[in-house]
């Protein structure tokens, strides 16, 4: 039994029996060599068997059994066993970017992938089209995404599907959308307006809001025991919409243990406290 050459697939085959009143042969499958509840696939003339519709990935066992035209059945061949073909998912297609209904949001969409074993597509987003350290990237099992929180600049986004075997594609077409300052408020108050995804296991954007005069902003990350693990931002912001990104790294650039963390948010005078949940 060797691995096939399409998805899911295993090619078997085995020597023709020397008897001249072979019928045919009986093939049994399972994925447990002791073959406890075997697949029977019967009726095959030939000494070979291109079997399909596997799961990608899955070893298989396999046996053989001869037939003769009197309905004889002699005994099992020996076993063998070979791995589903396990391809990479196809590059996703269809990508779009464009504006969205309220300021500073991008909405995302791109056809579904075809394939059985998909798990999840990755959405990479950055205002660079060549994707350095800096991207942003979060996991769908859908084929759309509101991009919110965004500030006046032009954004580049990529889709990577991902199967169940953690194999990844090519990235899609990269598309890109600009978004224009439209004026800042005046009401706008300092504020943190979400944390998205929360828990989560790469990466998380923080979306805040400076008011329009602008102001100091720092925001410092701090364990459940009160230690200080990153600080974030420590600088001066203009007024508006504005979003960090925190990847799950102290300020030694170590992944932290999974937990609850504190995110400490200050601007200007304001101040607020926010739990965040990292899952390893």
């Amino acid at each position: 039994a060797l691995t096939g050459v399409g998805e899911g697939e295993i090619d078997v085959s085995w020597d023709a029996n020397p008897e001249t009143d072979i019928d045919h042969y009986r093939l049994e499958r399972d994925t447990s060599i002791d073959f406890a509840s075997p697949t029977t696939i019967d009726g095959i003339l030939g000494t070979s068997y291109a079997d399909s519709g596997l799961t990608p990935g899955q070893t298989y066992y396999y046996r053989v059994f001869a037939v003769d035209q009197s309905s004889n059945e002699g005994p099992p061949s020996n076993v063998d066993s070979a791995a589903a073909l396990d391809l990479a998912p196809a590059a996703p297609t269809g990508l779009t970017a464009v504006e969205g209904a309220e300021e500073g949001e991008v909405e995302v969409s791109w056809d579904a992938n075809s394939e059985p074993d998909l798990d999840h597509y990755r959405v990479d987003r950055d205002t660079s089209a060549l994707f350095g350290p800096g991207t942003f990237t979060v996991d769908l099992s859908g084929t759309s995404l509101t991009d919110a929180g965004l500030d006046p600049d032009t954004y580049y986004y990529r889709i990577i599907a991902v199967d169940a075997g953690s194999n990844e594609s090519a990235p899609s077409d990269t598309v890109s959308v600009t978004l224009e300052q439209t004026g800042i408020g005046e009401d706008l108050i300092a504020s943190v307006s979400f944390m998205r995804p929360n828990p989560f296991t790469a990466q998380t954007a923080i979306h805040y809001t400076v008011p329009a005069e602008g102001a100091a902003v720092s925001l410092r990350l701090y364990d459940i025991r009160g230690r200080l693990v990153k600080t974030l931002i420590d600088r001066h912001h203009a007024g508006g919409a504005h979003e960090v990104a925190w990847d799950g790294r102290d300020s030694r650039g170590r992944t932290v243990s999974s937990g609850v963390y504190f995110a400490r948010m200050s601007i200007g005078d304001w101040g607020e406290t926010r739990k965040i949940a990292f899952v390893r």
